[in-house]
């Protein structure tokens, strides 16, 4: 059994135990190699194989084991305090809650977990939500305390004393997430997360230990694994962004896996996560210390006019990538050095700009992290 130490979280162990291979996988390493193999290897010699190369799971980024994603609207399911979320129907207790999973089985975790509880939910509730409820009717309710029991909720507000029967609840937010540092990340098809303590293979699937305890997952349920202190989504990264010009739909958004002309492959991986930003602006984004790689599939907006447009990526010392993409280009995963740059900014601009405007699409942008001293 091989046992890998976070360097940063020292509560943190990954554990990779390769009772079976699990092929058909794409390894983005933290120095921005994307290789196609499997997990292989025993005892202290796991690695991620990839013909003739051996690479030690401390260099892998991200690991992607399918590409075709399922596209399960978050309804029902719950997202925990540390930012762990679980699609399914719920059944709602006065110190625990359950959700039925058709990925997990069900799962039962106290109330004091949970940030979040779906029950009739038809959209996401945004970060800077208050505590409080979000009804079917699309009101939102504010709290200064609430409580789940099998009855719905009941809370104390600005409007008073408040009973809402389950059948009024879309959402309820117990309190605000905690996202910490996981080991590891497990993406499943469906959009579900689980932020990983420890991670073991098993045959055909991987045994995930989380905040509500240990779940096998077969591999054919998991679209990705990444590794939090080894990659950053840009998108999960506060950035400045320079409004000028005007495009299709809005400036910049975390790109969200759905929805039409998301799905175009690469080599790299479909368009997963990163920035839409329109003809004229700009975004620039911090970077992690140590950041080594900055990975991204540049493509053209749906809609846009004129359906082309350059796209630039600049750092403190200058530009470092320009290139000219058109709505017929094939989707071509970039990777650019980034040399120690404390910030990269990307820019998109389109002339002359057409009657509804033209936007570039920055898809599955992120960065790799090396070892850090």
């Amino acid at each position: 059994m091989a046992i890998f130490q976070s360097t940063s979280v020292s509560a943190v162990i990954l554990v990779i135990c390769l009772a079976c291979r699990v092929a058909g996988a794409e390894a983005v390493t933290v120095d921005g190699r994307v290789l196609e193999g499997a997990f292989s290897g025993a005892g202290a010699e796991v690695v991620f194989a990839s013909g003739s190369d051996h690479i030690d799971l401390a260099r892998i980024a991200r690991v992607t084991l399918q590409k075709d994603l399922t596209d399960v609207p978050l309804v029902s399911g719950i997202r925990f305090k540390d930012d762990t979320l679980v699609r399914g129907r719920v059944t709602l207790g006065r110190e625990s809650v359950k959700v039925h999973s058709a990925r997990l089985g069900e799962i039962e975790v106290p109330v004091r977990n949970t940030a979040d509880i779906f029950i009739e939910c038809r959209g996401e509730m945004p970060d800077d939500t208050p505590t409080g409820a979000l009804l079917v009717n699309g009101d939102f309710l504010s709290a200064g305390s609430i409580s789940i029991s099998p009855d719905g909720a009941v809370m104390d507000s600005a409007l008073g004393h408040i009973e809402l029967p389950p059948g009024r609840i879309a959402a309820v937010r117990l309190r605000r997430r905690e996202p910490c540092l996981a080991g590891a990340v497990v993406v499943l098809d469906n959009g579900d997360r689980l932020n990983a303590a420890t991670l073991a293979a098993v045959p055909g699937g991987f045994n995930v230990s989380c905040i509500f305890g240990e779940v096998e997952v077969p591999a054919k349920w998991i679209s990705e694994i990444s590794f939090p202190e080894r990659m950053r989504y840009l998108s999960d990264t506060p950035a400045t962004v320079t409004l000028h010009g005007f495009a299709p739909e809005g400036v910049r958004y975390c790109w969200a896996d759905r929805g039409p002309g998301t799905c175009l492959e690469s080599r790299l991986v479909r368009f997963r996560r990163g920035f839409f930003v329109r003809a004229g602006a700009a975004a620039s984004v911090p970077l992690p210390r140590g950041a080594e790689t900055l990975v991204f599939v540049p493509q053209i907006a749906a809609g846009s006019n004129p359906a082309a447009g350059k796209f630039s990526v600049r750092t403190g010392e200058g530009e470092i990538w320009t290139k000219r993409i058109d709505s017929d280009s094939l989707p071509e995963a970039v990777v650019l050095k980034l040399g120690g740059a404390a910030s990269v900014t990307l820019s998109f601009d389109s002339k002359p700009s057409g009657l509804f405007g033209a936007a570039g699409i920055w898809g599955d942008s992120f960065v790799t992290i090396g070892p850090q001293k």
